[in-house]
C-alpha cells in the first residue's frame, strides 16, 4: 500500500469504479444509501450506525466535498 500524505487546503479527485466495470448503483435507493452513508462517515465519523457518535471522529469540519457524480458503475469526488 502506498502511503499517500494529505495537505491542508489542497484538492483531491476521489474515485471508484466497479470491477470490470460492473453497476455498482442498482437503483435509485442506492444512490441515496450511498450519499446518506458519506454524509455518516463525516458526521460522525463512521459508516455504520451507531447509538452513540463519537463527534471527534467526525470529519465534517476537515473535509470539504466541493463535487460529487455518481454514476450508475462508478463515482467521482472533488474534496478539499
Amino acid at each position: 500500500m502506498r502511503k499517500l500524505v494529505f495537505e491542508d487546503h489542497e484538492y483531491y479527485h476521489i474515485y471508484n469504479r466497479g470491477v470490470d466495470k460492473r453497476t455498482i448503483f442498482h437503483s435509485p435507493n442506492h444512490f441515496q444509501r450511498f450519499a446518506n452513508t458519506i454524509d455518516r462517515i463525516l458526521t460522525t465519523g463512521s459508516a455504520t450506525p451507531r447509538p452513540k457518535s463519537n463527534q471527534s471522529l467526525a470529519l465534517n469540519h476537515d473535509i470539504d466535498i466541493l463535487a460529487y457524480c455518481l454514476m450508475p458503475n462508478h463515482y467521482h469526488f472533488l474534496v478539499r
